[in-house]
């Protein structure tokens, strides 16, 4: 997993105070033959992990958990070309 700043970071407190307010946020998930990419970017952070694959052709599935939030207005897009 890697992160970083972008320019429009505001700080952690102001950061943190409009998380709590809410926000929307969007996640993508890519898939390659091996590899799937997962990535984010809120308030001026981007988070990107990769995950391997080996020995494995199934689907793959994600899961989304409000444990820590809610969750609401769920959108699922299918990229053209994509699998």
């Amino acid at each position: 997993m890697s992160w970083r700043f972008c320019h429009a970071f505001p700080g952690w407190e102001e950061w943190k105070n409009r998380l709590r307010l809410g926000m929307g946020c969007r996640i993508d998930i890519q898939r390659d033959p091996r590899v799937i990419t997962v990535q984010t970017e809120n308030l001026g952070i981007s988070i990107r992990s990769e995950i391997s694959i080996h020995d494995f052709d199934g689907e793959v599935y994600a899961a989304l958990t409000g444990d820590q939030c809610t969750i609401t207005e769920i959108r699922i897009a299918r990229c053209p070309g994509g699998a």
